[in-house]
């Protein structure tokens, strides 16, 4: 997806956020495309060679951090990560995302990226 079609997306989702009763797109979604769209615009690093964090069990990559307010501090805040495919909270690192299309592959026998 191009930084122009990310913008055009975010800003219909934001319209058809505002047309209904009640948000038909996922608000946090939203934001995390808007900060897609800031990290699009930066020339940031070579995300090929990123670390990817992925699910142990299922290998999918869509993973959420919840925020947890810490009992120690009334400032510091924990947070858990788990996985939106499956629930679970065994959270593996990859080197590259090379390495996890790998992993990927031997599990379930294709190449995620050409599904």
């Amino acid at each position: 997806m191009t930084l122009q079609e990310l913008e055009t997306e975010i800003l219909r989702r934001e319209k058809a956020n505002t047309m209904a009763p009640f948000p038909v797109y996922d608000t946090e979604v939203i934001i995390d495309l808007k900060k897609l769209k800031q990290i699009m615009k930066s020339n940031g690093p070579d995300y090929d060679e990123l670390k990817v964090d992925y699910c142990k069990t299922c290998l999918s990559l869509s993973l959420k951090d919840i925020k947890i307010p810490s009992e120690k501090s009334n400032s510091k805040e924990d947070a858990i990560t788990y996985c939106i495919s499956c629930g679970n909270t065994e959270i593996a690192t990859a080197i590259t995302i090379f390495e996890w299309k790998e992993i990927y592959a031997d599990k379930y026998g294709t190449d995620f990226l050409k599904e």
